[in-house]
């Protein structure tokens, strides 16, 4: 197993790694680690209309948890572990389930497909139905 670097053990937080890309260039940064996600079990689009308020001394988003899902993981997560310990990188993933047994699936998917840790996100996701926000 990969471990952070003690001396720079700075990564991305979760949200940004997104996809393969994104993970390379991240891989080919200073930071010592990837966090691919948060994901949840079903792929999330997001939350329609304005998302993001900049208009405080401080931004505030409710992008609604925007991911590809674990389906999806299970298909390109091989490749951006490989592209993370190829660079020497500690592969992390973020889960955020919508009900406990979802953080026991996404840990067991993200153990299947390689990633080093994972990061239980739950604060997420931060979601409307009907217009009502959705309990966190």
């Amino acid at each position: 197993m990969l471990k952070i670097n003690r001396a720079f053990p700075v990564g991305p937080a979760a949200g940004y790694c997104k996809d393969v890309a994104e993970v390379r260039r991240v891989a080919n940064s200073a930071a010592s680690f990837t966090v691919v996600g948060s994901i949840t079990v079903p792929e999330k689009l997001g939350n329609p209309g304005k998302t993001f308020n900049n208009e405080l001394s401080a931004g505030l988003n409710c992008i609604g948890l925007t991911n590809m899902g674990i389906k999806r993981l299970r298909q390109v997560g091989p490749e951006m572990v490989r592209i993370a310990h190829a660079a020497g990188k500690p592969a992390i993933m973020s889960a955020a389930g919508n009900a406990p047994e979802e953080f026991g699936e996404l840990a067991q998917a993200a153990y299947e497909i390689g990633f080093d840790g994972v990061e239980l996100n739950f604060g997420c996701p931060h979601e409307y139905i009907d217009g009502k926000r959705k309990p966190i």
